[in-house]
């Protein structure tokens, strides 16, 4: 065998491979060696196999046949893998328009909600207004634009809003129409101009700038 090997006719592994069959044959049938070495032999050209083995593997990297890098793949096993493919991208449109349902339909609910409170403060603001028609005793001198300007920051403080444009403009339409107004009530006004406000702005957005965008003052003017 080593003649072989050093021939060129045996590679390393398939030298190792002979030695094993050696040893399995040499196990059954000891043939001609002494009779003093049939035991001993075959464990002695077992540890010699194992060293040429570890010598190989970690040398040439023959040690575990290693699958091809270029292995076929079955026609059956690309259609599985084709069909796992499209159930998970079937999966992911489906979570995503389950997403963008679900945020339409929370702000359709938040659009609703925001224009019920709106007509609510109308139509307290309109029984006032009536009211103020029909008995206009009740009702002290209004204030005009200036003072109601003053007292406009001092309104939003017990509201606890903060004194912005268009926060101090609303407080003081307010406070022009009424001789008294409540934080709770400035409070409102602005919750439903926020609203009124982004449904305009989304609007504006879905038109793809089509419309004008729209005007804060313009807007406290009208519903103010």
């Amino acid at each position: 065998m080593d003649r072989r090997q050093a021939a060129g006719q045996l590679s390393p592994l398939q030298a190792a491979k002979v030695l094993r069959e050696s040893i399995a044959r040499s196990d059954k049938d000891p043939g001609p060696l002494d009779y003093r070495f049939t035991a001993v032999m075959p464990a002695a050209v077992r540890q010699l196999v194992t060293d040429v083995i570890s010598c190989v593997g970690g040398s040439t990297g023959v040690g575990v046949p290693r699958m091809p890098s270029d292995r076929v793949v079955s026609a059956a096993s690309q259609r599985a893998e084709q069909r796992k493919a499209r159930a998970r991208a079937r999966a992911r449109d489906q979570a995503w328009a389950k997403e963008e349902a679900w945020k339409s339909e929370h702000e359709r609910v938040r659009e609703q909600e925001s224009e019920r409170r709106h007509q609510e403060w109308i139509q307290e603001w309109r029984r006032e207004l009536e009211d103020r028609l029909q008995n206009p005793d009740r009702y002290p001198r209004r204030r005009d634009q200036a003072e109601a300007e003053q007292a406009a920051p001092g309104l939003l403080a017990g509201a606890g809003l903060s004194p912005g444009r268009n926060e101090l403009r609303i407080a003081a339409r307010l406070l022009m129409r009424n001789e008294e107004v409540t934080p709770e009530q400035m409070q409102r006004a602005f919750t439903s101009f926020e609203g009124l406000y982004e449904a305009q702005v989304r609007r504006f957005k879905e038109s793809g700038g089509k419309t004008a965008w729209p005007s804060a003052a313009s807007l406290i003017e009208k519903i103010f």
